[in-house]
């Protein structure tokens, strides 16, 4: 571990900087942070490998308006710096979950680029969103097998904007067809 004071290190500016042009929805400064053979896990849940399918996931993002706020870096390795990041987006936001923690993010450097990202959900985010999607799905398998199927083939999540486009205009009907609202469901 580097004596140097996590806000302060180089590593934990740089995933700071990637975090602001995730924010921005600046899809290909998102991209420059990245190697070209990058890999992005969410733990448990899937893997990306390459630029191409982290263009993909970027696009996403920014079609939901995702917003991270980092919490506690910590440089773990010289080249390897850990955060908690809270995301918020529109998708979470129509399902009823204000936010989502990842109380372990760790991103793996080459030199200035980030080669690898591994996402841990918590718990209480994985559940509140399990049993949101559980809702959701039920009603889009319903009324819109053939627009869920697009969506999900054979049981996973595609990213893309249009993805995004179509996950909210989906999610604006199943709210409005819940004038209590998604999280009394």
């Amino acid at each position: 571990m580097d004596d140097e004071h996590p806000v302060t290190h180089p590593l934990v500016a740089r995933v700071a900087d990637y975090v602001d042009a995730c924010n921005r929805h600046d899809v290909d400064a998102v991209l420059g942070f990245y190697t070209t053979d990058v890999r992005f896990e969410l733990v448990g849940a899937w893997v990306r490998q390459g630029r191409d399918e982290l263009r993909r996931l970027a696009e996403y993002d920014k079609g939901t308006n995702c917003v991270l706020s980092m919490v506690n870096p910590s440089v773990v390795a010289s080249d390897t710096v850990e955060v908690e990041l809270v995301d918020r987006n529109d998708w979470f936001g129509l399902v009823g979950v204000d936010q989502v923690i990842f109380p372990s993010v760790t991103f793996r450097f080459r030199g200035d680029k980030i080669s690898e990202v591994r996402v841990v959900m918590s718990e209480d985010g994985a559940a509140a969103l399990s049993r949101a999607s559980s809702r959701v799905m039920a009603w889009m398998r319903e009324k819109y097998p053939g627009e869920l199927a697009g969506l999900m083939p054979g049981g996973r999540r595609v990213y893309s904007a249009e993805a995004a486009a179509k996950w909210l205009r989906l999610l604006k009907e199943w709210r409005e067809e819940r004038p209590w609202g998604a999280s009394r469901q």
